[in-house]
């Protein structure tokens, strides 16, 4: 069923309202063959790993720099703690996305607009 003269006046007008107080949001939101290729981050499972191992170690350090009451041995476990977090952020590395790897499949195929015309379509038919 399609839309109403005065209701697509209004989703125009709703589109045009969200893209102007939030435009990061709006491109987010709009059509993958639209969208530009995006990057995303990936961390190397040894980095994190490791990292946290270290982090844990600077923490076991630091809880003994506490206990004895000596804050040289704290402050070296901070040191270690931030040298394990350090580390892990060395692992990370960029993976650029293309538009099409986020594309819609299958029952989403089509803009905003056909997908919700086909919700509509499969909800009158039950």
């Amino acid at each position: 069923m399609a839309l109403s003269e005065y209701e697509q006046q209004m989703l125009e007008e709703l589109e045009a309202q969200l893209t102007n107080e939030d435009p990061s949001f709006a491109s987010a939101m709009k059509e993958p063959e639209k969208a530009q290729a995006g990057a995303s981050m990936q961390f190397s499972v040894r980095h994190v790993v490791v990292g946290l191992l270290v982090a844990v170690l600077g923490i076991v350090v630091l809880v003994a720099g506490v206990a004895t009451e000596i804050v040289l041995i704290g402050v070296a476990g901070v040191a270690i703690i931030f040298g394990g977090v350090y580390y892990m952020g060395l692992g990370r590395t960029e993976k650029v996305v293309s538009a099409r790897a986020h594309a819609p499949r299958n029952r989403f195929d089509g803009s905003f607009m056909q997908r919700q015309e086909q919700r509509w379509e499969r909800r009158r038919q039950q």
